[in-house]
């Protein structure tokens, strides 16, 4: 009965694969949820930078102090 081994590189991943054995399609995907959320936050405080300015830095003055 033949050998059903897979045969290694020198890495030790098998030919053809992805480093540690992942297939291609185990690939990332962005958690939109969180996403979204960082995205508000972040146009949140861009747009309160921009649209009050000292209101901005008054609270950044008192966090900092």
């Amino acid at each position: 009965m033949p050998d059903k081994r897979v045969e290694e590189d020198a890495t030790g991943d098998p030919p053809g694969g992805e480093p540690g054995g992942l297939k291609a399609a185990l690939k990332p995907q962005t958690d939109k949820v969180v996403f979204g959320v960082t995205a508000a936050l972040t146009l949140g405080f861009v747009l309160w930078g921009a649209v009050a300015t000292d209101s901005l830095g008054s609270v950044s003055t008192a966090m900092l102090n």
